[in-house]
């Protein structure tokens, strides 16, 4: 809510009959009630965010640092690693679309930027998307790109 906003609703009460000193009494109400509402930083829960978007990242590039090691050495593993993280991408991409994300959102999926987006939503308590189907937290604990990996 903005002061225009909060302005435009006591002028409304004005207009319902409310006096000068009516209106201003409850502007401060409102203000305070406002300021008093206001969510501070929650730094457990910023920090909590941050930790398992690395877990995420970090379980991402030991997935890729596997592949290209097999690639060196055995190329059926290396198929077999890259087919199984291509896959788990594609999972986590469907199953954004599936829980009312973006498409923009879901395609990030499909190259490794979902944790970051999904991080930051959930740390600033960012609105849910229109047709999603959760919060954010829980769209942040959704299948990541560790579906099934062979290690």
């Amino acid at each position: 809510m903005t002061s225009d906003d909060l302005k435009e609703f006591v002028n409304a009460q004005k207009a319902l009959g409310f006096s000068s000193g009516e209106c201003e009494e409850l502007l401060c109400e409102l203000a305070t009630k406002l300021f008093n509402e206001k969510k501070g930083v929650d730094t457990f829960k910023a920090l909590k965010v941050v930790g398992k978007t690395f877990v995420s990242y970090f379980d991402l590039v030991t997935d890729v640092m596997v592949f290209l090691e097999l690639l060196r050495k055995n190329l059926t593993m290396a198929v077999v690693q890259g087919v199984t993280l291509g896959f788990s991408m594609v999972l986590q991409s469907l199953l954004s679309l599936l829980l009312g994300q973006p498409m923009l959102v879901a395609l990030s999926g499909l190259f490794g930027c979902k944790p970051v987006i999904e991080a930051w939503r959930d740390a600033t308590d960012a609105k849910p998307y229109q047709n999603q189907k959760g919060p954010n937290s829980y769209i942040l604990s959704q299948p990541k790109s560790h579906f099934g990996n062979y290690h």
